[in-house]
Protein backbone atom coordinates (compact mmCIF):
# COMPACT_ATOMS: atom_id res chain seq x y z
CA UNK A 1 0.00 0.00 0.00
CA UNK A 2 1.07 3.68 -0.27
CA UNK A 3 -0.03 7.15 0.19
CA UNK A 4 0.03 9.83 -2.16
CA UNK A 5 1.67 12.75 -0.86
CA UNK A 6 0.05 15.54 -1.91
CA UNK A 7 -3.41 13.53 -3.05
CA UNK A 8 -4.70 17.15 -4.57
CA UNK A 9 -1.48 17.48 -7.36
CA UNK A 10 -2.63 15.10 -10.19
CA UNK A 11 1.47 14.73 -10.93
CA UNK A 12 1.52 12.81 -8.09
CA UNK A 13 -2.01 11.04 -7.81
CA UNK A 14 -0.40 9.60 -11.88
CA UNK A 15 2.85 9.17 -10.94
CA UNK A 16 1.88 7.20 -7.97
CA UNK A 17 -1.00 5.19 -10.32
CA UNK A 18 1.76 3.91 -13.16
CA UNK A 19 2.08 0.91 -11.10
CA UNK A 20 -1.31 -0.96 -11.61
CA UNK A 21 -2.17 -4.35 -11.30
CA UNK A 22 -0.38 -4.82 -7.79
CA UNK A 23 -0.58 -8.39 -6.81
CA UNK A 24 -1.18 -9.15 -3.22
CA UNK A 25 -1.35 -12.82 -2.01
CA UNK A 26 -4.20 -13.96 0.91
CA UNK A 27 -3.07 -16.58 3.51
CA UNK A 28 -5.67 -18.67 1.78
CA UNK A 29 -3.60 -18.52 -1.42
CA UNK A 30 -5.99 -16.46 -3.61
CA UNK A 31 -4.49 -13.31 -5.04
CA UNK A 32 -5.96 -9.76 -5.68
CA UNK A 33 -5.07 -7.29 -7.99
CA UNK A 34 -4.92 -3.64 -7.15
CA UNK A 35 -4.87 -0.75 -9.46
CA UNK A 36 -5.15 2.89 -7.75
CA UNK A 37 -7.02 0.94 -4.88
CA UNK A 38 -3.46 1.20 -3.18
CA UNK A 39 -3.86 4.51 -3.03
CA UNK A 40 -7.37 5.40 -2.69
CA UNK A 41 -7.73 3.16 0.70
CA UNK A 42 -5.11 4.64 2.72
CA UNK A 43 -6.50 8.07 1.64
CA UNK A 44 -9.20 7.66 4.01
CA UNK A 45 -7.15 7.66 6.91
CA UNK A 46 -6.46 11.46 6.05
CA UNK A 47 -9.91 12.29 4.39
CA UNK A 48 -12.66 10.16 5.37
CA UNK A 49 -15.36 12.50 3.84
CA UNK A 50 -14.21 10.75 0.61
CA UNK A 51 -16.43 7.84 1.42
CA UNK A 52 -19.09 9.68 3.13
CA UNK A 53 -17.87 9.75 6.86
CA UNK A 54 -18.34 12.67 8.77
CA UNK A 55 -15.41 12.22 10.91
CA UNK A 56 -11.83 14.16 10.90
CA UNK A 57 -8.58 12.30 9.81
CA UNK A 58 -6.23 11.76 11.52
CA UNK A 59 -4.13 15.05 11.15
CA UNK A 60 -7.47 16.88 12.37
CA UNK A 61 -7.81 14.68 15.59
CA UNK A 62 -4.17 14.88 16.47
CA UNK A 63 -3.94 18.88 16.14
CA UNK A 64 -7.57 18.69 18.07
CA UNK A 65 -5.80 16.13 20.46
CA UNK A 66 -2.77 19.02 20.98
CA UNK A 67 -4.84 21.72 21.27
CA UNK A 68 -7.04 20.23 23.63
CA UNK A 69 -3.32 20.21 26.01
CA UNK A 70 -2.30 22.79 28.12
CA UNK A 71 -0.83 25.93 26.13
CA UNK A 72 2.46 25.50 27.70
CA UNK A 73 3.03 22.04 26.87
CA UNK A 74 2.00 22.01 22.98
CA UNK A 75 5.23 23.27 21.55
CA UNK A 76 6.79 20.72 23.62
CA UNK A 77 4.14 18.03 21.97
CA UNK A 78 4.04 19.05 18.78
CA UNK A 79 7.79 18.62 18.29
CA UNK A 80 7.36 14.76 19.27
CA UNK A 81 5.02 13.49 18.08
CA UNK A 82 5.42 9.83 18.20
CA UNK A 83 3.11 7.63 15.43
CA UNK A 84 2.80 4.17 16.29
CA UNK A 85 0.67 1.10 14.98
CA UNK A 86 1.12 -1.02 11.49
CA UNK A 87 -1.07 1.25 9.66
CA UNK A 88 2.20 4.09 10.19
CA UNK A 89 3.95 1.58 8.15
CA UNK A 90 2.33 2.39 4.98
CA UNK A 91 5.00 4.20 2.15
CA UNK A 92 5.01 7.87 2.55
CA UNK A 93 2.39 7.82 5.59
CA UNK A 94 5.38 10.00 7.98
CA UNK A 95 5.71 12.32 4.97
CA UNK A 96 2.42 12.68 4.30
CA UNK A 97 1.08 13.30 7.85
CA UNK A 98 4.01 15.86 8.70
CA UNK A 99 2.70 17.78 6.02
CA UNK A 100 -0.59 17.58 6.97
CA UNK A 101 0.06 18.74 10.18
CA UNK A 102 2.32 21.27 9.33
CA UNK A 103 -0.55 22.86 7.64
CA UNK A 104 -2.65 22.67 10.68
CA UNK A 105 -0.65 23.57 13.24
CA UNK A 106 -0.17 26.74 14.93
CA UNK A 107 2.69 29.12 12.68
CA UNK A 108 5.08 28.92 15.43
CA UNK A 109 5.32 25.21 16.52
CA UNK A 110 8.19 22.98 15.35
CA UNK A 111 6.50 19.36 13.89
CA UNK A 112 8.68 16.40 14.70
CA UNK A 113 6.73 13.25 13.93
CA UNK A 114 9.65 10.39 15.46
CA UNK A 115 8.80 6.75 13.94
CA UNK A 116 10.39 3.51 15.73
CA UNK A 117 11.63 0.81 14.09
CA UNK A 118 9.13 -1.43 15.49
CA UNK A 119 6.18 0.98 15.47
CA UNK A 120 3.77 -1.45 14.28
CA UNK A 121 4.00 -3.60 17.29
CA UNK A 122 5.21 -0.72 19.65
CA UNK A 123 1.80 -0.10 20.79
CA UNK A 124 1.44 -3.95 22.21
CA UNK A 125 4.64 -3.64 24.11
CA UNK A 126 3.72 -0.90 26.12
CA UNK A 127 0.64 -2.32 27.28
CA UNK A 128 2.47 -5.18 27.98
CA UNK A 129 5.55 -3.66 30.08
CA UNK A 130 2.76 -1.85 31.60
CA UNK A 131 1.16 -4.36 32.74
CA UNK A 132 3.95 -6.35 34.08
CA UNK A 133 4.69 -3.49 36.67
CA UNK A 134 3.71 -3.98 39.74
CA UNK A 135 1.81 -0.72 40.63
CA UNK A 136 -0.22 -1.23 37.90
CA UNK A 137 -1.94 -4.62 39.42
CA UNK A 138 -3.64 -2.02 41.64
CA UNK A 139 -5.45 -0.68 38.46
CA UNK A 140 -6.94 -4.11 37.27
CA UNK A 141 -10.79 -5.14 36.80
CA UNK A 142 -10.93 -8.96 37.35
CA UNK A 143 -13.25 -10.86 36.46
CA UNK A 144 -15.08 -11.10 39.48
CA UNK A 145 -15.33 -7.75 39.97
CA UNK A 146 -16.58 -7.02 36.29
CA UNK A 147 -19.57 -9.89 36.47
CA UNK A 148 -20.63 -8.68 40.03
CA UNK A 149 -20.67 -5.02 39.06
CA UNK A 150 -20.60 -4.66 35.00
CA UNK A 151 -19.27 -2.05 32.85
CA UNK A 152 -19.79 0.58 35.75
CA UNK A 153 -16.93 -0.64 37.80
CA UNK A 154 -14.65 1.41 35.90
CA UNK A 155 -16.28 4.11 36.77
CA UNK A 156 -14.12 3.78 39.67
CA UNK A 157 -11.24 4.30 38.05
CA UNK A 158 -12.34 7.01 36.57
Amino acid sequence: MNITYNPFREEDYKENSKHVDIEYFLPDGSQVKLKTEHLEAPEILFTPQKIGLEYSGIPEMLINSVMKCDIDLRATIFSNLIITGGTTVLKKFSERLHKSITKLAPKDVKIKLLAPKNRDISSWVGGATLASLKAFGDLWVTKEEYKEKGPNVFKEYM
